[in-house]
């Protein structure tokens, strides 16, 4: 029989076990591919160029995450492979296969799979073109091209780079095995990932990994000047503390349970704890790179909404009033005004006045006076953030400009001194009452004594807002107003209009890194569990024989596959609340609904690939041929 042969035989008989980790290579290779069509198709041809422009940085950087992802992932899911076939390659020694023939076998049967999700992949992607497409115009609300086909370079570019990365790995594991000895293959049985943790090692672990994960969520919500600083730290922190928790602290409750008898013969609980235990301290790199995924998928969602959050906020400042004015005291208020109304006799102008002084930093901030601020709300019809504290001679109110994210989280509550007048931090807000000019900058809210005492020479400025006119009427009076005076600013909602389309393109792709991300780590804690479960067979037997039912043995194999779902789960609910927390100070917004709606997809996805791996677990560690032999 030639190894190609014997290859698909063996591969047809464990495709099964390998189910999952195909469905996950295939979803994120179309998702790639789809990505990639993005950037060459003519799907984004009915957008701005400057649209098109960012898009394409933001799938670029997409691509480049998912790249890297799926180097771990594919590293991760060879490595269990081998693994699992070393220790059933001995038999092909005693065959007189030679070491090289045993390699060759592996490397056919692991490039049947690799090829098999290449092609579920690329139909994937081939039928799927369409259906993305509509997904995210549904979700962006950002116009799509209906006559858009998929790109052969989208199609090259995600297969080539899927198939580079399978092939590198493939092919640096069937050089570990040929160079392995056939002692190797024998003893395989008998090795695994790690050897048990002395108790005293598990303690300092679980105090290290405990102390690390709360130091890290710390770093993260703490307020900072420059949040981007700490974000390296936080994540090694967070990661490695999630590894000793897993690797340490969890183990030794485990063990701490096992050695209290009353929970211990509770329940039948002695049948599955101890393989749990010598599970965990094997496994533990698994687990961990479970959470860390799961917690990865979490952010990936809470960015994208919370960017589109933040975005129909900016939307709506930037179309709040059809045409801004902004000039110095200088200019001749009533022929602008004259000009206004030539237009259109029915528009309604507001004139806010306003006054510039210099920072700390050497540029200028605008200040308005209370009684400016309030005219705004009103017009602007937003809700007063003072109403229940008024604001006095001796504080001001910073009044933010919209931005999509900052890394400053810290408040700044230092005082400042306008016209003699020593003034302390009131709070902030980001009510857009300020329109377009919000979106460049922000301004100081002073009281009328205040902002009346300013000195003579300050730079004074007037914004006038024209409302109950159309858009056409305001790029008229735009034009008009330009060839009168140059130096005016003029700012018209439809200049911004569009103007941040990519990060609604961004929201919506963060919905499929979200479901790559999980998918991939329920397959990984399934690939784990199925590979675990031949090694169990021997036992099961064994109690079967001992006189436990079918029954009891099904609990006990229930219970064992579950808990490491629910510990991750559990895990990345903690940290998800530090996650969401830390989002909200950069995004200024609140996202805990979406950490809720997050975590429930997580949980159902979870709750499936859990039933499948308990399905997988049964009929791999015999518990299925027990039940048909009763």
């Amino acid at each position: 029989m030639s190894l190609l042969k014997l290859a698909w035989i063996n591969f047809k008989g464990s495709i099964r076990s390998w189910l999952m980790m195909i469905v996950s290579l295939s979803f994120s290779l179309m998702v790639m591919i789809n990505i990639f069509n993005i950037i060459f198709s003519d799907m984004l041809s009915t957008t701005s160029e400057y649209t098109q422009k960012m898009v394409n940085s933001v799938m670029l950087a997409v691509i480049v995450i998912l790249a890297i992802f799926l180097i771990f992932y594919i590293a991760y899911a060879i490595t269990v492979f081998f693994r699992k076939q070393k220790k059933e390659l001995g038999m092909y020694v005693f065959m007189g296969f030679s070491m090289q023939k045993i390699a060759a076998l592996c490397l056919i049967e692991i490039l049947m799979i690799g090829l098999t999700s290449l092609i579920i992949g690329l139909v994937g992607g081939l039928l799927f073109c369409k259906l993305f497409g509509m997904l995210i115009e549904t979700l962006s609300g950002v116009p799509i091209s209906s006559s858009f086909m998929i790109s052969s370079e989208a199609m090259v570019y995600g297969c080539l780079m899927f198939w580079l990365i399978y092939l590198f790995f493939s092919f640096v594991k069937f050089i570990g095995i040929c160079r392995s000895s056939v002692i190797d293959l024998l003893n395989a049985n008998r090795t695994s990932e790690r050897k048990a943790f002395r108790p005293i090692w598990m303690v300092f672990r679980a105090i290290f990994g405990i102390g690390f994960m709360g130091y890290g969520c710390y770093l993260a919500i703490r307020p900072s000047n420059n949040l981007f600083e700490q974000l390296v730290p936080v994540v090694l922190l967070i990661c490695f503390g999630i590894y000793l928790l897993f690797s340490g602290c969890i183990p030794l409750v485990l063990s701490m349970l096992q050695k209290n008898k009353h929970f211990l013969y509770q329940e039948q609980r002695n049948l599955w704890i101890n393989s749990l235990i010598f599970r965990m301290t094997q496994n533990y790199m698994t687990y961990t790179v479970t959470a860390i995924l799961l917690i990865s998928s979490l952010t990936a969602l809470a960015t994208g909404l919370a960017l589109q959050q933040r975005k129909q906020k900016m939307d709506h400042a930037a179309a709040l009033y059809p045409i801004q004015i902004l000039s110095q005291s200088a200019v001749n208020q009533d022929f602008v005004d004259s000009l206004i109304h030539s237009v259109n006799p029915d528009a309604k102008i507001t004139t806010i006045p306003m006054k510039m002084i210099p920072t700390e930093y050497g540029g200028t901030e605008l200040v308005l006076s209370l009684n400016g601020f309030e005219r705004l709300l009103e017009i602007s019809d937003n809700e007063n953030p003072l109403k229940d504290q008024p604001l006095d001679d001796t504080h001001y109110l910073d009044l933010e400009h919209l931005y999509l994210m900052s890394f400053r989280t810290e408040e700044s509550a230092e005082k400042i001194t306008i016209a003699d007048h020593s003034l302390d931090y009131m709070g902030k807000s980001d009510v857009p009452v300020l329109g377009s000019l919000a979106l460049a900058s922000g301004a100081v809210i002073v009281s009328d004594s205040v902002f009346d005492s300013m000195p003579e020479d300050s730079l004074r400025m007037s914004m006038e807002i024209v409302q109950n006119i159309d858009q056409t009427q305001a790029n008229q009076i735009a034009q008009e107003l330009a060839a009168y005076d140059p130096s005016l600013s003029i700012m018209l909602a439809q200049d911004k209009a569009g103007e941040i389309n990519f990060v609604s393109i961004t929201y919506a792709i963060s919905y499929f890194v979200f479901l790559v991300f999980v998918i991939s780590a329920c397959s990984i804690l399934a690939i784990r569990i199925v590979a675990d479960a031949s090694e169990e067979r021997g036992r099961i037997i064994i109690l079967h024989k001992l006189g436990i039912d079918k029954s009891t043995l099904s609990k006990a194999a229930m219970k064992e596959v579950a808990i490491p779902y629910v510990l991750t789960f559990v895990l990345t609910t903690i940290c998800s609340i530090f996650v969401i927390w830390c989002l909200n100070s950069t995004m200024n917004a609140n996202l805990f609904h979406i950490q809720l709606i997050g975590l429930g997809a997580i949980l159902a996805i979870l709750a499936v690939f859990c039933v499948g791996s308990i399905m997988s677990y049964q009929k791999n560690s015999g518990l299925l041929k027990i039940y048909k032999n009763m």
